[in-house]
């Protein structure tokens, strides 16, 4: 191995003296002593490399006042406590730690050694720590320590937890540790420690001893006569001692039980040590001395045997990944870490906790997916994983938790199928898969789940059909399958045997055939939303049964006929009927002239249906039009009722529109004889014409108050012979360029005041517009098209400005919702627009199959947004113009991932990556590559490096641990 070099010491005091003088602090001669707890503290930074650690000080300010991360001090100033486990703190440790003389507790271990901020302590242990005397908590385990225990440990009379594990420490231990007569809990495993064990003898107060993995040659039975509050010992891997079992339980033996258990505790502990200074709720656990049941821990609720059986710690900022030994918690019955920001895999040692009743994890940022492990959970009710970022498969083995009421894994990135499994879980009360990746079909199994009320599986990616199955959930009361890809019809059986179904939404999917009679025979129906689907036919009468249930029924985007079902009137409590977009027809019924119905107006959606005209002007169906099929020829809807067509235009009856008559006509009038020339179309009042109706006829025959004639196109704009602009109807407007528009425009539809008003066409030098206007300009919805073929359809405001290349002689543009496709660019936009540009939440699709789905600001995507490649990969994160920036998760085709910090579309700024084969990197990144501090894992073989990084490979001063257990301390040069 080679040895870390020696720190340079040229000008630390001069450095430490002006760090102190720049705090604005005045030390007296009587604070000489804070001044030497600060020096002690510097020194340490700069020794153990400060800079790499993973959460830093700020040594320009006073480490009592401004709160340093994992410095505890007295209201006197001292220094009385320092926890920086997995902090990435890296070196020897300085024999000044002792000028401390406050010091109550250390903790510079290991929580987590699977964890990238793992510490690497190295080197002997300074002999001077035994000057500690007023030391009650020493946690040095899982570095890299060598040589042996220091006999002066033996001065720390006031230590009750000491934890050596996981170093390289050998030799006896010294006789002077028989003077620590107030420890309680002792773990020197995993060393290569030799000799007796006579000191632990006199240890009278202790619970816990885990001396497992070394070479001891240990008589234990005299010790275990001496210490009446032992509850365990591990002696595993001890070829020499005279005990060879794996484990000696003597937790029965303790008849003097007082405070809680050790190991309980020491989880407790573990879990303290992570970032526990900034939770929100710390009553108790800053003080590693006081019993968490007898002085009640915040969050922690213990049984009568001193076992921790309830954890809430939510909503209390609980930072990194969880501890393994929160496994130890055996006797837990429930544990509640939501709304936190806990991140990593599910730690698999809860499996463990067998007595678990509920698991509640939600809001957190766990990854990966749900320990098989679990499956020994057979007293599990609830399981509550929502809101993370789970995206393995559900495993088989969820099956297995027989007394399973709850499970909800809402709102993560679950991949693959829903597993057949869950149909074992007979007690099932509330199953929420919702907003996942799910694919395949649902199972019939979940037709098994008998005491279901709740299934929630919508947003998801299902496909197949719906399991008849379903149909035998007669408890069940909430039903969403809404926004997947389902297909096929609604089975017959979804019927009378859903006695105490309330709500069901299966909105938005592929369903289609004719809506089955039985769903008037769900006898508590409420709410039934089924828009968006391909069902046709008509409205089964069977409906008219759920009168004094249903509230809401949806069944807008079908392609359902016929008439308004009269037994509608039946529904009583109805509040939302949303018919929109189908094909029904006729005559709207009288009945809809009622109280019952004015007051229900709001919530009564009945457009872009084939009603006839009029519309009646009742305050029920303001938001309903009529089709211009059902006028007379001649006539076109306005959408509420019948008008003529404007002057010099007619309607056939197979056409929507009113077009011009032709140029000449050769027509037979019974008084003039035959005439040819310029057509009109006239209103005939004579005695051989239809009267009331508008036809085609010469204009030589339009004389005195017979007709009016169509618009002279020569003249100014809007300014016509022989019409009344002030008036309204439908008809064509020209424009020369003596207005506002340019010459060359022409309007075709409905007109007020001269003005388009209402709904049209308006052919411009730039493209053509076809839909509503509001006083001269673009306003409601619409579509316009360029020459080049790119369109837009949406929602357009006359506020705005105008489209681009338009120079502004036509007001209106986008704003709202609205699909944009440009030809020239090969992308579809789809989503919201503000002042003509996409702003606002949209997904833009190009023509190689990429995708964005996020937040648009000024035309381009900036903020939060999912970007999916071609190529099968994807980015979620933030974008500003259109590039990567910010935070974001990159999954690469290749099945690479990387989570992180990026700028101008590369990775740069801090981040993880994790390859398809094996290897990670968390750290540092400029312009795509490793640069700055890092770690470096090769998860195939245990090999860890950390150090610094430059242009991606090795470079500078680092520590390579090897899977074998060896490592390498220096500095590094082109990944040598």
């Amino acid at each position: 191995e080679k040895k870390m070099p020696p720190i340079r010491w040229v000008g630390l005091v001069s450095f430490i003296a002006l760090v102190l003088s720049c705090t604005g602090i005045d030390y007296s001669e009587n604070d000489k002593t804070i001044e030497t707890d600060r020096a002690a503290l510097l020194e340490f930074w700069d020794v153990m490399n400060g800079e790499s650690w993973r959460f830093g000080w700020d040594i320009t300010t006073d480490p009592c006042k401004t709160g340093w991360y994992g410095v505890a001090c007295s209201l006197q100033g001292r220094v009385t406590g320092i926890t920086l486990s997995n902090n990435h703190v890296m070196g020897e440790l300085p024999a000044s730690l002792a000028n401390m003389t406050q010091l109550t507790s250390l903790w510079l271990g290991t929580l987590d050694v699977t964890s990238l901020d793992r510490n690497y302590v190295f080197g002997t242990i300074p002999p001077a720590l035994g000057n500690l005397t007023l030391l009650e908590s020493l946690a040095l385990d899982h570095n890299l320590l060598t040589g042996t225990v220091p006999s002066t440990f033996g001065q720390l009379t006031e230590l009750r937890y000491l934890d050596l594990s996981g170093n390289r420490l050998g030799g006896s231990l010294p006789t002077e540790l028989s003077s620590l007569v107030k420890l309680s809990s002792l773990r020197l495993n995993g060393n290569r420690l030799t000799g007796a064990v006579t000191p632990l003898s006199a240890m009278t107060r202790l619970e816990v001893v885990d001396l497992s993995d070394n070479d001891f040659s240990a008589d234990i039975a005299a010790m275990l006569g001496s210490t009446p509050f032992l509850r365990s010992i591990e002696m595993r891997n001890n070829p020499k001692s005279t005990v060879q079992a794996a484990t000696l339980d003597v937790y029965a033996q303790s008849l003097n039980h007082y405070g809680t258990l050790s190991q309980d505790k020491d989880s407790l502990l573990d879990l303290y040590q992570n970032g526990g200074k900034f939770w929100v709720q710390t009553t108790g656990w800053s003080i590693p001395t006081s019993d968490p049941c007898v002085t009640r821990w915040h969050g922690v609720t213990c049984n009568d045997q001193g076992r921790v059986v309830s954890l809430d710690l939510s909503n209390n900022n609980l930072t990194g990944t969880l501890a393994r030994s929160i496994g130890q918690l055996s006797a837990l019955i429930s544990i509640d870490l939501s709304s936190n920001q806990l991140r990593g895999a599910l730690p698999v040692e809860l499996g463990n906790c067998v007595g678990l009743r509920t698991m509640v994890l939600t809001h957190n940022y766990f990854e990966g997916g749900i320990p098989e492990e679990y499956s020994s959970l057979a007293n599990l009710q609830s399981l509550d994983i929502s809101h993370n970022f789970l995206s393995k498969p559900l495993p088989d083995s969820l099956g297995s938790l027989p007394h399973l009421a709850a499970l909800k894994l809402d709102h993560n990135r679950i991949g693959g199928s829903i597993t057949p499994t869950l149909g074992r879980l007979r007690g099932l009360l509330t199953l929420d898969l919702s907003v996942n990746r799910l694919t395949g079909q649902l199972p019939a199994d979940l037709g098994d789940l008998k005491k279901l009320r709740e299934l929630r599986v919508e947003y998801n990616m299902l496909v197949g059909t719906l399991p008849k199955e379903l149909g035998a959930l007669a408890q069940l009361q909430l039903l969403t399958l809404h926004d997947n890809r389902i297909s096929g019809s609604i089975p017959d059986e979804m019927g009378g045997t859903m006695q105490s179904l309330e709500h069901m939404d299966i909105a938005r999917n592929r369903l289609g055939g004719t809506l089955p009679a039985t769903i008037g025979d769900i006898p508590r129906l409420a709410g039934c939303h089924l828009a968006g689907n391909n069902f046709t036919g008509t409205l089964p009468p069977a409906l008219g049964k759920l009168g004094s249930t249903l509230i809401a029924l949806s069944l807008a985007d079908n392609k359902l006929t016929g008439y308004f079902p009269p037994f509608l009137a039946n529904l009583t409590r109805l509040t939302i009927l949303d018919l929109r977009r189908n094909s029904l027809s006729g005559f709207l019924p009288l009945m809809m002239n009622s109280s019952r119905y004015h007051d229900i107006a709001d919530g009564l959606l009945l457009s872009g249906n084939r009603f006839s005209c009029p519309v009646p002007d009742w305050p029920s169906l303001m938001k309903t039009d009529c089709a211009t099929s059902s006028c007379p020829v001649g006539f076109i809807s306005t959408g509420r009722k019948c008008i003529r067509c404007r002057p010099g235009f007619f309607r056939h009856a197979d056409s929507s529109v009113c077009t011009r008559c032709p140029a000449s006509v050769v027509s037979e009038h019974t008084v003039n004889g035959t005439i040819s020339g310029p057509a009109c179309a006239t209103l005939p009042a004579d005695k051989n014409g239809q009267d009331g109706a508008i036809i085609c006829r010469p204009c030589s025959l339009v004389t005195g108050n017979s007709s009016l004639v169509m618009a002279d196109e020569t003249s100014k704009d809007i300014i016509v012979t022989g019409v009344n602009v002030d008036s309204e109807g439908i008809g064509s407007l020209y424009f020369n360029g003596s207005g506002n528009y340019p010459t060359g425009t022409t309007y075709r539809g409905e007109y007020r005041g001269g003005m388009p008003h209402g709904i049209g066409t308006l052919v411009m030098a730039t493209g053509r517009y076809n839909g509503e206007f509001a006083y001269g300009k673009r306003h409601g919805l619409g579509t316009f098209t360029t020459l080049g073929h790119d369109t837009y359809t949406g929602e357009w405001s006359e506020d705005q400005t105008s489209w681009p290349g338009e120079v502004n002689t036509w007001e209106g543009a986008p704003h709202g919702r609205g699909i944009q496709r440009l030809v020239s660019k090969s992308e579809t936009y789809e989503g919201a627009f503000r002042l003509g540009k996409r702003h606002g939440r949209g997904v833009l699709a190009y023509l190689d199959g990429t995708t964005y789905a996020g937040e648009f600001v000024a035309g381009s995507p900036n903020g939060l947004g999912v970007q999916e490649y071609a190529d099968g990969g994807s980015f979620t994160g933030e974008f500003v113009n259109g590039m990567r920036q910010g935070n974001g998760t990159m999954l690469f085709a290749s099945g690479d991932i990387y989570e992180g910090q990026w700028k101008n579309d590369t990775m740069h700024g801090y981040g993880e990556f994790w390859t398809f084969n094996g290897f990670l990197y968390r750290g540092d990144w400029e312009t795509g590559l490793e640069a700055g501090h890092g770690t470096w894992v090769d998860q195939r073989t245990g090999d860890v490096f950390i150090g610094d990084f430059i242009a991606g490979v090795k470079h500078g001063f680092g520590v390579m641990h090897y899977g074998n257990g060896d490592s390498i301390v220096g500095h590094w040069k082109d990944d040598q």
